[in-house]
């Protein structure tokens, strides 16, 4: 399994093998976007602790509409309006323990209007003359209202497999299932646990059925003897004709634990 998993991050030269645990105490910067159904909200802001800022500087925290798109409950697919626009640009000053916690924007949205969305933000940073710092983080919320994903892992077989079901999609629709895999590992009692950036593990192409409809099976794993292993899968279902996200959902597994 380790030799797969550091082909495919070889490969995707997008991931970065990490120690679970080794993190000092401090929080990790963390940007957040709540869709809340409750309040009808929207809402995006970010917190925690920015080692590479200097404790006392004066920055300026940018929120900007990364990605997004939506699904009607009449059915009707859109990337969302917002997509590309800074929607807030608050001043803020890092903390002496090099800490921010800014409030981004809150805006209205009708969960009623949607059996599926979705929105990223990206943030970053600037001087207060304007000049840039590298570095950016994201956050998504997601909403859905037509998709389940279960997912089981059993020692016994040495296996993890999941089962994803959708409803209420247009009938004999066209779309692609993607499988995101993060594991965290540990081979025995004293060797180091870690875990990776999420990377593709499967993907398929489906058509929903006559009624709506469609159950995928196309996620499953063989893995060897483990101290410790955890699974969290996401599996993104878009269109095929735009490559649009229309579903999403999550679920983690454990395997084996001491």
């Amino acid at each position: 399994m380790r030799a797969r998993i550091i082909a495919v991050l070889l490969m995707a030269l997008a991931a970065l093998l990490a120690p679970v645990g080794a993190a000092t105490a401090a929080t990790p910067g963390t940007a957040t976007v709540t869709c809340d159904k409750a309040t009808n909200t929207i809402s995006a802001r970010l917190s925690g602790t920015f080692g590479t800022m200097s404790a006392g500087r004066s920055i300026i925290v940018d929120f900007t509409v990364l990605t997004g798109s939506a699904v009607s409950t009449g059915g009707t697919s859109a990337q969302i309006p917002d997509v590309g626009r800074r929607l807030a640009s608050v001043p803020a000053t890092v903390g002496s323990d090099w800490s921010l916690n800014v409030e981004g924007y809150t805006k209205t949205w009708n969960a009623a209007d949607y059996s599926f969305y979705t929105e990223t933000v990206r943030v970053t940073f600037r001087t207060p003359e304007g000049a840039q710092y590298p570095g950016y983080y994201d956050g998504t919320c997601t909403y859905d209202t037509r998709t389940q994903l279960a997912l089981t892992c059993d020692s016994a077989t040495n296996t993890f497999a999941a089962r994803l079901e959708g409803e209420n999609f247009t009938p004999d629709q066209p779309l692609k299932v993607e499988y995101y895999n993060k594991p965290v590992y540990q081979y025995t009692a004293d060797s180091p646990r870690w875990t990776t950036t999420p990377y593709l593990a499967a993907q398929q192409d489906i058509t929903a059925s006559a009624d709506g409809t469609w159950v995928n099976t196309a996620y499953a794993h063989t893995v060897g003897p483990h101290y410790y292993l955890s699974y969290d899968v996401k599996a993104e279902v878009k269109e095929r004709q735009t490559n649009r996200i229309v579903a999403r959902a999550t679920a983690y597994c454990l395997y084996t634990a001491p």
